[in-house]
């Protein structure tokens, strides 16, 4: 037993410590590896506080007729068809939930995440794309059609089922937006791109849920949820026919300089 004993060990100990080489052979690997990377010096930053900066951003966005299209159609989609502030009220008169909670508004608002999620694990496919315009237009018009399925809904598993397929369209929206706003900016002034949009982007909801509610108590949220969803399909394809920049934004870039400002 004791020479038993004395074997195990011993052959722990040789496995340990060639675990403890392979790891520090892959660790020199990747710090040799780093080393080798060429000189990445920072772009030159401009004079002036974060305000200026932010205004840089806005004034670029400006100036290039792409990126104001990009920023229109998720503002439009943003705006017009983010449906849930009008959630809680569906849930109750239409489909029989509780006021304020239950089984119906929590399967709701769970619907769009998990539809985000779901088309998050298959988000690998995206890389091969090319038409990035023509795809988040073409995402965005099916979101509001999504919402329109929603507010038309006869029963809480189609709406779910919208609400499911619109999270999933909106990750292709956001996913090819990100990359035409980051592809079509200089490097110096991405940053600031970025900062400008997070601003708009993150009043939009909040713009979305006052505009829902005032047109929730007019018409209903049934009837304001499909105005919300046609006035979004409306604008995207009047975006695309103003800006055909947009539909034609290829990610090879060959057709950013005949196209992409017109």
């Amino acid at each position: 037993m004791p020479t038993q004993l004395f074997t195990l060990t011993e052959s722990s100990a040789t496995v340990g410590t060639a675990a403890a080489v392979s790891l520090c052979a892959l660790a020199g690997s990747a710090l040799w590896a780093v080393a080798r990377l060429p000189a990445m010096p920072p772009p030159a930053v401009a004079a002036g506080g974060a305000l200026r900066r932010l205004g840089d951003g806005f004034r670029y966005l400006a100036g290039h007729r792409l990126l104001v299209a990009v920023l229109a159609v998720d503002l439009a989609a943003m705006v017009f068809a983010m449906p849930h502030a009008l959630l809680p009220e569906l849930a109750e008169r239409t489909y029989g939930g509780a006021a304020g909670s239950g089984a119906e508004l929590g399967v709701l608002y769970a619907a769009y995440p998990a539809g985000v999620l779901l088309a998050g694990l298959l988000s690998g496919t995206f890389g091969r794309a090319r038409r990035h315009g023509a795809l988040m237009a073409s995402a965005a018009m099916a979101w509001g059609g999504c919402v329109i399925l929603l507010g038309l809904a006869p029963n809480l598993l189609v709406a779910v089922a919208a609400l499911g397929a619109g999270g999933a369209v909106n990750l292709v929206l956001s996913t090819f937006r990100n990359a035409i706003s980051q592809a079509y900016t200089d490097d110096a002034l991405r940053g600031r791109i970025q900062g400008s949009l997070t601003v708009v982007l993150m009043g939009g909801p909040q713009l979305a849920n006052m505009l829902h509610g005032l047109g929730g108590a007019v018409a209903g949220a049934r009837t304001a949820i499909v105005a919300g969803g046609t006035l979004t399909v409306l604008t995207v394809a009047l975006l695309v026919r103003a800006v055909p920049g947009l539909w034609r934004h290829d990610a090879g870039g060959n057709d950013l300089i005949l196209y992409g400002d017109e």
